[in-house]
């Protein structure tokens, strides 16, 4: 049995010599115009590939003690990465490389690949970046003895960095591809649960800076290329490229042909909520329950605008028909009303719920003592989480909410899980680089809704929707969840018979105090923090749109502090 020591130089090495194969090929490999998903799908795998380094201390240059006993079957499956690169003989016959007088890789995608890795490193996920020479100084580090351990070849990689390679056959490199993905599955399969908790994380993180920096239809087109046939990072990515996608399109992009429009007649009213701003009814033809949800138009407002906001709105439910999410009801397309003026964005319920018949509730509706049972406290953290999880697949994809509120939380039955809501109330969502502001509440609008609002978006001179005025308007959500109290009801500035800017303002001064007085004692530190940093980098004043990353810091100080209570 090796010592600590020789354990831990021995997977450094074997790790250093994984990395150096898969950066080798993305640097020698030359990928032409119709292979460029198959470089993002290996710059994904390496990225994954450096995750799981991270969370095994390898990154920082000492295997975790956890990990020690299973020493083999962590060298062997790093043996085989490095295998799969290490004989040219065996790239060209099994994975289709051949040699080319191309001098170097394509600008765009050098570009692309170039814009990940600097923004990992601004985010503090700084992998480490040129690979020492495994060749020449990898085995010096370790006796003759420990390298008995490894199989011949270990420290020489074959594939000379300096000559130019080309894809011969892309469906052979695919498939090359898929079994270094494989090999990373079962590395991930043997990291501890708090190991593998903070792979998923990181991982996360490194999805929504990928997102983050596919700035434009194509980029993002591409980046969804690479996903197909790839179970692992479809899961998690594949649902926020299909967002995305919608997000980075055209403005002039014309999305109400790929949605069909409904008719309204088709459907059975068999329900409608207190504001009568949801209905559920049921298909007439398949007895299929669905939500309707008002998307109200003004008769008073120009022909250009009206049909403005329609084009928004084939936008927003292309947005919503990705597949299902967790906490995302799935658009199936619209209706327009010409007696309501208005038109309803049309939502499937979920399997369960698909062929019963049940009632629209919000978790305004929900809160206080109406009902007999009051959620215990692990359930509104859990709620919260919940809520944070939904809220970050909009961010993370582009998107911006526009009314957040208890009123937008949507349960199907008074019996229905507490902590397992739904997120609706779209009727002002759009993209987060939109710049027009036709839909702006500028108005006086009730005043339980506007509770939520920024000061800084109520007004005549309301500034541009931010995704911080979206995270501050979750922070008053989470003192609702934690207080069990509607807002209207605890705030003492909830009761005026007009809100404007002024009281936005009192409204954010009495929950910042509230917060710092005596919610850690209430409900933990961890979450009183989340709600104060909320509340906090909600105002947008601090941070410039260049330097700041709402989606990431929103993951980073409220999804993944909430998921550990």
């Amino acid at each position: 049995m090796l010592d600590p020591g020789s354990i831990i130089a021995l997977t450094q090495i074997t790790y250093q010599g994984a990395k150096r194969a898969v950066d080798i090929v993305l640097t020698a490999v030359h990928f032409p115009k119709d292979c460029e998903e198959l470089l993002v799908q290996l710059k994904l795998e390496q990225f994954r590939l450096q995750c799981w380094g991270r969370s095994a201390g390898l990154e920082q240059g000492e295997l975790i003690k956890a990990l020690h006993p299973i020493f083999p079957e962590i060298r062997n499956s790093l043996d085989c990465i490095c295998a799969l690169f290490q004989d040219l003989n065996n790239l060209r016959a099994k994975f289709g490389i051949v040699s080319t007088s191309v001098q170097d890789v394509e600008q765009g995608q050098k570009g692309l690949v170039k814009r990940w890795n600097e923004e990992l490193r601004k985010q503090g996920l700084a992998f480490s970046g040129k690979q020492a020479d495994i060749d020449d100084e990898g085995a010096s580090l370790i006796s003759k003895e420990q390298q008995s351990f490894f199989p011949v070849g270990t420290f020489k990689v074959s594939l000379p960095a300096r000559l130019r390679w080309a894809l011969g056959n892309k469906t052979k490199f695919r498939d090359c591809v898929a079994e270094l993905e494989r090999y990373i599955n079962k590395l991930d399969q043997l990291l501890p649960e708090r190991q593998s908790l903070q792979y998923r994380q990181d991982w996360t993180r490194v999805n929504i800076i990928i997102l983050g920096k596919a700035d434009d239809e194509n980029t993002v087109s591409l980046l969804r290329n690479a996903l197909e046939g790839s179970p692992e990072m479809q899961s998690s990515l594949r649902g926020l490229v299909d967002r995305k996608l919608v997000a980075a399109a055209p403005s002039t992009t014309n999305f109400l042909r790929g949605n069909p429009q409904l008719d309204k007649s088709a459907f059975s009213i068999t329900q409608a909520s207190k504001d009568s701003g949801r209905l559920m009814a049921t298909q007439k033809k398949t007895g299929e329950q669905v939500m309707f949800e008002k998307k109200s138009w003004d008769d008073e407002r120009s022909l250009a605008n009206r049909s403005k906001l329609q084009m928004r709105l084939g936008r927003l439910v292309a947005m919503l028909r990705p597949g299902r999410s967790n906490y995302l009801l799935r658009a199936i397309g619209f209706a327009e009303d010409e007696v309501a003026k208005c038109w309803w964005i049309v939502y499937e319920m979920p399997p369960p719920i698909a062929t019963t018949t049940c009632q629209v509730l919000t978790l305004n509706e929900r809160l206080g003592r109406q009902f007999a049972h009051i959620a215990p406290l692990e359930t509104r953290t859990r709620l919260a989480s919940a809520l944070a999880s939904a809220y970050s697949e909009l961010f993370s994809s582009g998107w911006v909410h526009k009314a957040i509120s208890s009123h937008s939380i949507v349960y199907f039955g008074q019996q229905s899980d507490v902590a397992h809501p739904f997120v609706a109330g779209f009727e002002f969502s759009r993209q987060d680089t939109e710049e027009s502001n036709v839909d702006a509440a500028k108005t006086q609008a009730r005043v339980e809704r506007n509770l939520y609002r920024h000061p800084n978006y109520i007004g005549n001179e309301s500034n541009r929707y931010m995704a911080q005025y979206d995270i501050y308007s979750f922070g008053l959500v989470l003192i609702e969840i934690a207080l069990w109290q509607p807002l209207k009801d605890v705030c003492p500035h909830g009761q005026s018979e007009s809100f404007g800017r002024q009281e936005a303002r009192h409204v954010q001064e009495w929950a910042s105090k509230m917060v710092e007085s005596h919610f850690a004692f209430r409900v933990g530190t961890v979450y009183a923090n989340v709600v104060s940093w909320c509340l906090k980098n909600g105002t947008g004043n601090s941070h410039s749109q260049e330097d700041w990353h709402p989606a990431l810091a929103f993951n980073d100080h409220v999804v993944v502090p909430l998921s550990s209570l």
